[in-house]
Parts: structure tokens; sequence; C-alpha cells
């Protein structure tokens, strides 16, 4: 292989080129590279050449970097792709050069110079073999007028090129947007449905960059997002195959196509590392999700959504480290927390084959689920039915990764229940109807058989997929937007009670739990 040397005959040292960074996504149009390899195809026709190569001057080192290379094996020698070569740009080579051409494996051969913008870009090598017919001016003049040609496709090309990058780039960080992320993520979740392979997200939110801005100006505050974004490349870029994206505002991520949840949650890490001194009061947040994880996600919004939950919770918290959704210690919402009520333990993980490395029951554990909110209430002994109610109901909504949940009281002698408290994640209802429209709306019994059921001390489960006998709930599911009620009630002095926990497709299966929530409401109200 030749030896690459700069235009003072130094030999000259090869940059390392970044690995892993995936290329930000466009339209499909003609990109430089591809005008360079139809041009060198077109350029060996015409010269009647048996090979043609085409290189690309690096201005830093000054090195002739092979870009494409076309044409007949045999005795004249190819450059391989990515071959530096140190032959000065504007030395013509005729039969006369023989020691040059013997060296090179070449019978004849000519090089013209390619200049884009009044700049040297390149040069394009055409080579003939022995037995053919000498290259003479004629083919010069007409590898020249060739040479401007492609120098033209390639302005408009690299036109084509900036476009897209400015279309699919945010302007100030240097990293993708949210165009990029859409269209990567619907990629690379397509990718999976056809070989299997894991995806899993980083969402990252910096915190207190209102406060730069105010307190320091705009600069300062863009400052920080710079400095963020150069966290994301740095953390990202040992891993082939990862997007890191600026979503918008002080809102980033990266995508990871081929890496699961271990591989997320370490560059997670790395990232909390690198952002840990930012400037002023900022800080970031990271949640990280994964098609693997324990609350595994199989579209790209469920993904996103999961991701932007385990970072909200990382952002409340104020958190150092990743939030892993599903399973870090889940903190308690109001009224729970301000009852007193301690923070949750993470559920169990759930069953892997360790063979494939593959998530193959997401079943939640009741027994588990039983101790926990046993737990739960053990704290409140002593306080009314509704707060041990409702400390329940928001135990096992962050245990199931439900959507949210309603407590319901029928006073003795009446015909309806009246709503008397709720909690939500507020992303999880964005765009979905309240399935009740607000704490003391009324729910009349006779409207809904199962429902009246439960209040007198039952519990039932209902899921949109599969039609069952509570037809009513199901109808309220469907219009509202929800996966799945979970739902369980009893008497106590006060009348009575029901407790309705709602869940999405990014809760965990809800059908086995009846008897457990049943057994769980009889003791809060037992109390």
């Amino acid at each position: 292989m030749a030896q690459p040397y700069d235009r003072g005959g130094r030999r000259a040292v090869e940059r390392p080129r970044p690995v892993g960074a995936r290329p930000v996504p466009g339209p499909v149009t003609l990109m430089p590279a591809d005008v360079v390899h139809m041009a060198a195809e077109a350029a060996r026709a015409a010269l009647d050449a048996a090979s043609v190569t085409v290189a690309r001057l690096e201005r830093q080192t000054g090195i002739q970097r092979i870009l494409v290379n076309v044409g007949r094996e045999g005795p004249v020698r190819r450059h391989a792709a990515g071959e530096a070569v140190g032959l000065d740009t504007d030395h013509y080579l005729d039969s006369g050069d023989g020691a040059a051409l013997r060296a090179l494996g070449k019978g004849y051969a000519i090089e013209v110079p390619i200049s884009l913008k009044s700049r040297d870009w390149g040069t394009m090598w055409a080579a003939r073999q022995a037995g053919q017919e000498p290259f003479d001016r004629a083919d010069r003049d007409l590898a020249c007028a060739l040479a401007r040609q492609v120098a033209a496709s390639l302005e408009q090309a690299e036109s084509f090129a900036k476009v897209t990058r400015l279309a699919y780039t945010d302007a100030l960080t240097g990293l993708a947007n949210r165009r990029a992320v859409d269209e990567v993520l619907e990629s690379a979740m397509r990718h999976r449905r056809i070989n299997g392979a894991p995806v899993s997200l980083v969402a990252c939110d910096v915190n207190g960059l209102k406060r730069v801005n105010d307190e320091q100006g705009h600069d300062a505050g863009d400052a920080v997002l710079v400095d963020v974004a150069s966290a994301l490349k740095v953390a990202s870029g040992a891993f082939h195959h990862c997007l890191a994206a600026r979503v918008g505002g002080d809102e980033f991520c990266v995508i990871l196509e081929g890496h699961g949840l271990n591989t997320a949650v370490a560059v997670a890490r790395h990232i909390c590392t690198l952002t840990a001194h930012l400037g002023g009061e900022a800080q970031v947040s990271c949640g990280v999700a994964a098609t693997d994880g324990v609350l595994p996600a199989e579209t790209p919004s469920a993904l996103l959504r999961l991701a932007d939950e385990a970072q909200y919770r990382a952002k409340r918290n104020r958190a150092t480290r990743p939030v892993v959704a599903g399973r870090d210690p889940l903190p308690m919402n109001p009224p729970a927390k301000a009852m007193g009520v301690a923070p949750l333990s993470p559920p169990p993980p759930a069953a892997v084959d360790d063979r494939a490395g593959a998530v193959t029951s997401r079943e939640p554990d009741r027994g588990w689920l039983l101790d926990a909110g046993l737990r739960v209430l053990d704290q409140l002994c002593g306080a009314p039915g509704r707060a041990r109610l409702e400390a329940l109901a928001e135990c096992l909504t962050v245990l199931l990764g439900a959507a949210g949940w309603w407590v319901w009281h029928q006073p003795a002698g009446a015909a309806m229940l009246t709503a008397v408290s709720t909690a939500a994640d507020r992303e999880r209802w964005r765009g979905r109807i309240h399935p009740r429209a607000a704490v003391g709306s009324l729910l009349e019994l006779d409207d809904y058989p199962a429902t009246a059921a439960a209040v007198a001390g039952g519990a039932f489960a209902v899921v949109t997929s599969h039609s069952g006998a509570a037809l009513a709930n199901e109808a309220l599911l469907t219009a509202s937007g929800y996966a799945g009620l979970l739902a369980g009630g009893g008497t106590n002095s006060e009348g009575g009670w029901l407790v309705e926990i709602f869940t999405d497709e990014l809760g965990v299966p809800i059908e086995s739990l009846p008897p457990t929530f049943r057994a769980l409401v009889a003791v809060a109200l037992a109390s």
C-alpha cells in the first residue's frame, strides 16, 4: 500500500476517525459519494480506461484519500477505498514515466485535478494497461472536461447535502433534531420487528436552565446547552448505531439501536458524570427505557413515554444518577406522600430467558403486590378508611405502571357514588378523555352492574382487548382511550367505597389481580 505524504514530502500521520455515530436521516437525494462513483464509471467508459480512481484532498493534512475506485482487476493496481496516497496532483503521467507507472503497477496513466469553487477538491486518475494505446493530449482535454462536470455535480450535491443537514440538525448544538429522532426511532423499531434487536432510549432534561438564562443571560444558557450536547456526543460516541439529539428547548435524548438496557444505563451514567458541574445551578436528569427493560415497549411512542416518565421522576427528585423505567425506587405522589407513607421499593424484575436475554413474562407477582400493599396499610394503621384507600390506590398505581386512580364513596342510603379523590400522571392523561369528569362527579350504579357488585365487596378487571361481563365499563375504557381498569370495593361504617385504577399500554397485565385487590381493599376498610 502506498504511504501517505504531505505536500512537503514528509510522512503524514492519519487522524483517527469518529466511531459509532449514526448518520442523521434525510430525504433520498443524490449525495456527493453517489456523484463521485457515477463520475468515475462515466470517466472510465469515456477514456477507455482500465480503472479510474477519485481521491479527495484532506486540507488539514494535505493527504489525498481514495473515495472510489472502479475498473478491471489485473495488471492495473487498484487503490483500496480509504487509502491515503501522496501523488502530486499537478503531475501529468504519460508513457514516458515508466518508473513511476511500474511502481504503481500501471501501463499508462493520466491525472487531473478537480476544483470546487476555485479551490482544490481532489484528483481523478485514469489508468490503461500496457497493451492499450497511450493517453494523448486529446485524452487529457477530455479528462479535464470530465473533471469540470464532476465539480459542477459535486457542488449541486453538496448543496443538497447542506439543506438536508439543516433540516435534520439542531443549529445551536449540532446534534440531530426532533424530526431526526422521530424518523430514526420509527426505523429502529421497524428493524426490531424484523430482527428482534433491542432498542433503548435515554431521555435528558436540563434542570435550572431558566435561572441561568434569567441571571446570567441567554449566552450563558446557550453555553450550558452546548456543554450538554458535547456530553451526549462523548457518552454515546463509542457505540455504533446511536443518535444523540436535542429534542427541543432543554430536552435531549440518545437513541441506541441494537443496544439493550444495560448499555443505555451506562451511557446515561456517563452523561450524568460529564454534566455534574454545569454552569450555575443547572443539572441534567436522565431517564432510561428499553425494549428489553422491566417495562418493555414495542412502539416508538411507548418507548418515548417510558423514558420521559423515568426522566420526570429523576427531575422531581433532583437525582444525580439515571432513573430506569420500572426498576428504580418509586416516590409516592400526593396524597400518599403527604400522609407520611414511605417511598416504595421497585417491583421484582420480569422473568428473563438467560439463553436469549429476552423478557418471557410480564405477569405481576401477586404475592409481592399483596405484601407491598399490606406494608403501606401498616404505615397508616388507625387512619380513616378513605386515607388508607387512597394510599393503597397510589401504591398499586405506581407498582403496576398504571396511569391514574379514583376513589369513590357511596354514603349510607345513597343510590349513587361520588368521586372523592384522584391522582394521575399528567403526561399519561394528556390527549385522553378523563374517565370521569372531576372530583365531586356522580356515578349511577344502575348503569354499571359490575361496579355495583364491587362496591358490595367484590373486584373485577376489564381490558379493552378482551370482551367480558363488564360491558359498560369496557365501553367507558374504549371512549376514554385506556387499555384496562382494575376495580375493587367494600363497605364500612361510613358507607360503600370503590377504588379504580386505570392502565394504558405501558402498564403490566391486570387480569389476574382482582382477588389480590379485593383482599387489600377489605384490609384497608377493616381498620
